[in-house]
């Protein structure tokens, strides 16, 4: 009988719950600034409750996330070599410099948001701090692919899958933080029509390409197929339930309820659909930074 050797390769998990707080929180920060922005040129007003806690959350989030991969990296007071250290041809160089751009910028804006300043002046930085968010964002949905020998991370659909991630836990974020205040209320309910419709698209662009990236791991090569097997088998029972049915599919049939019918005048029932996006966000995040790391 011809004898089989195999080989069980012991996997080391280096990056831990420290990166997954940084996207986490990253995405947040970036969702939320980026939805300020666009209520704010949708709405002609830049005064508006939710603008204002969507445009604070931008900076603080970023910077709570930097803090993070600064805390992971081992090195945290070293952050002044990001700036001298600069490598041209490093991903993570730039991305760096991305990021501590827009917390500037951003912080700039807010600042701008309380005082006597043009309001021409105020919208014109606020635009310049949102293209910064959105490279940023694009940063960040495609940061994990880069790691090239991380089957997980390398199909396609799965950047897709993160860069609607950020926007949707961003909006979540801001919802929940500014539901409580009564003029808040009256305010959403200004703008609960095209937010209701915004919600809507993004999750269920987020679930579509979600099943591709599941449908692109399982008839993939063997490695994508192999990486799909190991997080099938580790976290598939938190993917399905935690990201798909209750991140997912539970806020999408909840918000298309609240967007048709007799109930499409009344407000967004936030607890409902906003707690479960920020829930299942993070355990997206969390799956895919351990579960990438396993296969």
């Amino acid at each position: 009988m011809e004898a089989k050797v195999t080989y069980d390769i012991f996997h080391l998990v280096y990056w831990d719950w420290k990166v997954v707080l940084e996207l986490f929180l990253g995405g947040i920060g970036i969702g939320a600034f980026l939805y300020a922005i666009g209520l704010m040129l949708h709405r002609k007003n830049d005064q508006m409750v939710e603008i204002k806690v969507g445009s604070i959350m931008g900076p603080i989030a970023m910077t709570a996330a930097l803090s993070f991969l600064l805390a992971e990296m081992g090195h945290p007071l070293r952050i002044y070599k990001s700036v001298t250290g600069f490598n041209i041809t490093s991903t993570m160089s730039w991305g760096g410099a991305i990021q501590v751009g827009f917390i500037i910028v951003s912080t700039v804006f807010v600042v701008m948001l309380f005082c006597n300043i043009s309001r021409n002046v105020r919208w014109n930085v606020g635009v310049f701090a949102g293209f910064f968010a959105l490279f940023v964002m694009i940063y960040q949905g495609f940061l994990l692919s880069f790691a090239t020998a991380r089957p997980l991370w390398n199909a396609g659909a799965v950047s897709i899958v993160s860069i609607f991630l950020s926007l949707n836990t961003g909006i979540a974020a801001v919802l929940l933080v500014t539901c409580l205040s009564k003029r808040v209320k009256e305010e959403m309910k200004q703008n609960n029509y095209i937010v209701k419709l915004f919600l809507l698209v993004s999750i269920l662009a987020q679930l579509i390409t979600s099943i591709i990236w599941i449908v692109t791991l399982v008839h993939g090569k063997a490695d994508f197929v192999n990486a799909f097997l190991v997080f099938n088998h580790n976290y598939g029972l938190h993917f399905w339930i935690g990201v798909v049915g209750f991140g997912l599919i539970f806020p999408f049939i909840t918000l298309a309820i609240c967007y048709s019918g007799t109930r499409k005048d009344k407000p967004i029932p936030v607890f409902l659909i906003e707690i479960p996006i920020l829930v299942g966000g993070f355990i997206f995040r969390y799956i895919l930074v351990m579960a990438g790391q396993l296969a």
